[in-house]
């Protein structure tokens, strides 16, 4: 029997701004249900889980617009770890990624590509609390272009147009909840700008998307082309890293609230490509790009463009002494991003993106408890209040953090 719980006398922030007076919330069926001024609710909830919530705040769990949690990267010591991994070994690897994304805050994720079906299998162990692990929005297998070499992720090479429209279908009919599409090199690429499919070829992917409902998350440099035109005048799908956005189609996708995925984790973290020995070669273009991405994140902070988390790397690697989403916040703030900027980009966005603005994003009333008490707030401690985790809670159950230690 779900006796729910009360955490009491503590602050509730979220993008809107701190709530600065005591409250206590109330939690039953994995929603909350009450916020009261402190001590009320603890006088009424001798049944339930009474969490001590003095000198903490409550603030909405992380959501990581782009994950894989299957992933090895080629070329890697990762690749030589895991070469004989049969699709049972790498299940459970993720399962474990899961549950170590959700331990160090992350109550949500979107899965930007992944191998053998494993992550349509692993959501549905999730929903049915057989495996511990955030909320997951999945694309299945991304739709690459010949040549494109994302097989790591996943990734099916398409030749023809009747390609794209027939394996766009096969995900959507194999459960994915948006599509994935490769539209150029990654930031490590000798040519990222370069475009590697035609017009007619994403105007087929994106047939079969409107005609489904779904969203389309685009991996690109953000090159100018007729193909950026389209997707910034739709304004509904989302697009990935843009390592070479210019400022004109940047202030386009401002006017036109599309959501940016910006990763600069990737970009901003030689240090771990080293420690998973990617070759040289690729760490310095990797740093030759880095630089007008990084130029791009600034821009797109000062614009107050519409961004949403996304680490790319998974959410329980360790860097600077912290969680990759947490150290990516801590770059957007020293890219300029403000906290209310912030708390939308760690949760509001993303959640608005998922269709789901009405059950997470905010500490509200009637909103799905998943929650992160921290023991600092954002809006006086910046992105580092993130770093001070005390509990997480994930559809109104206590879940203990990963220490910084763990494996």
């Amino acid at each position: 029997m779900d006796k729910g719980l009360v955490i009491c006398n503590c602050e509730a922030a979220d993008e809107r701004g701190t709530r600065h007076s005591r409250v206590d919330i109330a939690v039953k069926g994995g929603v909350i249900v009450e916020i009261s001024a402190a001590g009320r609710l603890r006088a009424r909830g001798a049944n339930a889980l009474l969490i001590d919530g003095r000198g903490a705040t409550v603030v909405p769990g992380l959501i990581n617009m782009h994950e894989h949690l299957g992933v090895v990267h080629p070329g890697t010591r990762e690749e030589r770890e895991f070469s004989d991994e049969s699709p049972a070994e790498c299940m459970e690897r993720m399962a474990r990624n899961a549950e170590s994304a959700l331990r160090v805050g992350v109550t949500a994720m979107r899965l930007a590509g992944e191998r053998d079906g494993l992550d349509i299998k692993l959501r549905a162990l999730i929903v049915a609390r057989q495996v511990a692990g955030p909320r997951i929005w999945t694309a299945a297998q991304p739709l690459d272009y010949v040549g494109g070499g994302r097989s790591f992720v996943g990734a099916v090479e398409c030749s023809s147009t009747d390609d794209y429209r027939r394996v766009a279908k096969q995900q959507i009919e194999r459960g994915a909840d948006f599509l994935k599409v490769m539209l150029s090199g990654g930031a490590a690429s000798e040519e990222p700008g370069t475009i590697g499919l035609s017009v007619e070829q994403f105007d087929a992917v994106r047939l079969v998307a409107r005609k489904s409902a779904v969203r389309i998350s685009v991996h690109t440099a953000a090159a100018p082309h007729p193909i950026m035109d389209r997707l910034v005048d739709d304004g509904l799908d989302s697009l990935e890293h843009c390592y070479l956005m210019g400022q004109e189609l940047l202030e386009r996708c401002v006017s036109r609230e599309v959501l940016l995925v910006l990763t600069p984790l990737v970009s901003r973290s030689p240090e771990y490509l080293e420690e998973i020995q990617v070759p040289p070669k690729m760490v310095n273009r990797m740093r030759q790009t880095g630089e007008e991405h990084w130029r791009v994140v600034c821009s797109a902070v000062e614009l107050n463009a519409r961004i949403a988390l996304g680490t790319d790397l998974h959410s329980h690697v360790v860097l600077h002494g912290t969680s990759a989403p947490v150290r990516e916040l801590e770059l957007y703030e020293e890219a300029g991003a403000r906290p209310e900027m912030l708390m939308r980009i760690a949760s509001r966005n993303g959640a608005s993106w998922l269709g789901v603005g009405e059950r997470l994003g905010l500490v509200e009333k009637g909103f799905d408890a998943d929650l992160l008490i921290l023991e600092e707030n954002p809006f006086s401690s910046g992105a580092a209040a993130f770093r001070r985790l005390r509990h997480v809670i994930s559809r109104g159950s206590l879940i203990e953090p990963l220490d910084s230690e763990d494996p």
